[in-house]
């Protein structure tokens, strides 16, 4: 009887010490997990920024070509009508 109550003590020590491991390692594995959480959002906020700038270039590019189909030619003077300088776009008078 003193060794099933012995046995059932060791046996209860040496799961209690498998928790303490088992709690330190998943405790270390949070962290790492955080860590990668992390570098996960920075690279999805840098290719949102990516998407973005590829995305304008592209814009600009395409009007560029649309405009050189259409026979527009780069500016490469001004002419006014004025000795003052004057807006791009002046507000029609009604």
């Amino acid at each position: 009887m003193k060794a099933l109550v012995f046995a059932f003590v060791v046996f209860s020590i040496v799961l209690r010490l498998g928790e303490v491991v088992l709690i330190n390692h998943l405790a270390g594995m949070s962290g790492h997990i955080r860590n990668v959480e992390q570098e996960i959002a920075k690279t999805r906020e840098r290719n949102e920024e990516l998407r973005q700038n590829i995305a304008s270039a592209s814009a600009l590019l395409m009007i560029t070509q649309r405009a050189y189909e259409l026979g527009y030619i780069p500016q490469t003077s001004v002419l006014t009508m004025s000795d003052r300088e004057l807006p791009v776009a002046l507000r029609s008078r009604q």
